[in-house]
């Protein structure tokens, strides 16, 4: 009788023990998430300039632009995170980034792209589906590379060179810029690591991918560079960005997104809590934005100058 009545206590309790530990651990993701948007704003404050999402050369200067350095947002913000001692280390000139040797021997970045930042880690996403013997484009195996949960916002198109949002390749996004003002307009979310899949499409069937009317082709068919697989390397969109064609955890493209080329794609903002995801603002603000939000509010928040009036969410 006894145990049956513990049991049963414990059986009310462990839900309630289980909230308050993802409050905890979303408490510790907001705080990320305004550390982040914190250290984007001190980067413009002493440059003029936000970080560009990613770098390349411009196009018919060889080599080709996608092969430039692609190095993050998030690296070129590291000495306002209390990190330049690991700044300092990067070779920003090294093309690609992560090429295992650059013009003096050696590329350090390859060790550094691998060291782990807990600020870039939601503790609600252990990253368990992390596969490791996928490789990359620089030669590197996923597990060469430290994950991260947060990207950056390139607006309402999925071009990251047509960005409407703060960041995009090349991008360097003034606080000026900004004129539906900073509190509303997006900077940074959350994405969950390796998760859904990413799936590579031409032309034709990457825009019925958009909209969720694409062939499901299998698993281990055009398979690319997983969700969040890196805080460093910025070759492809996954690894740094999101956009608001797709609502937060949108149900619609659960088991993959797309990608066409490694400009072109379409990521939804994702993350662990249920319900939503956390979401900096240009001010440094962060508010938690649920699955249900108004598509048209959510794509006038990832957008920076479309004059439409935000409303409530």
């Amino acid at each position: 009788m006894v145990i049956a009545i513990i049991g049963t206590l414990v059986a009310l309790l462990l839900p309630a023990v289980q909230s308050a530990r993802e409050a905890a651990r979303r408490g510790a993701c907001v705080n990320n998430s305004h550390n982040l948007a914190l250290a984007v704003l001190n980067f413009e404050a002493a440059n003029g300039f936000m970080p560009m999402g990613t770098h390349r050369r411009a196009s018919g200067v060889p080599p080709p632009p996608w092969q430039t350095n692609q190095i993050s947002w998030i690296a070129r913000v590291l000495p306002y995170l209390e990190q330049m001692s690991l700044y300092d280390q990067i070779d920003f000139e090294i093309e690609p980034g992560d090429k295992p040797v650059g013009p003096d021997g050696p590329n350090p970045n390859v060790v550094l792209m691998g060291a782990p930042l807990d600020i870039v880690r939601c503790p609600s996403d252990a990253g368990t589906e992390r596969l490791e013997g996928w490789i990359t484009d620089g030669g590197h195996s996923i597990g060469d590379y430290a994950p991260t949960n947060y990207v950056a916002c390139m607006g309402d198109n999925d071009d990251a060179w047509l960005y409407t949002g703060m960041f995009g390749i090349n991008s360097d996004t003034r606080i000026g810029q900004i004129t539906d003002g900073t509190s509303n307009s997006m900077m940074l979310s959350e994405c969950k690591i390796a998760d859904p899949f990413i799936k590579y499409y031409g032309n034709g069937l990457y825009f019925k991918c958009r909209t969720g009317t694409a062939r499901d082709i299998p698993t281990d068919t055009y398979q690319v560079e997983p969700r969040g697989f890196s805080w460093f390397y910025a070759q492809v969109n996954q690894a740094w960005n999101y956009n608001t064609f797709l609502t937060p955890n949108d149900p619609l493209v659960t088991n993959h997104e797309c990608q066409m080329w490694s400009e072109k794609t379409s990521f939804a903002a994702r993350s662990r809590h249920p319900g939503g995801v956390n979401v900096a603002l240009g001010d440094g603000s962060v508010r938690f934005v649920v699955d249900e939000v108004d598509y048209d509010t959510w794509q006038y928040l990832g957008a920076i100058q479309d004059g439409e009036p935000v409303g409530e969410y």
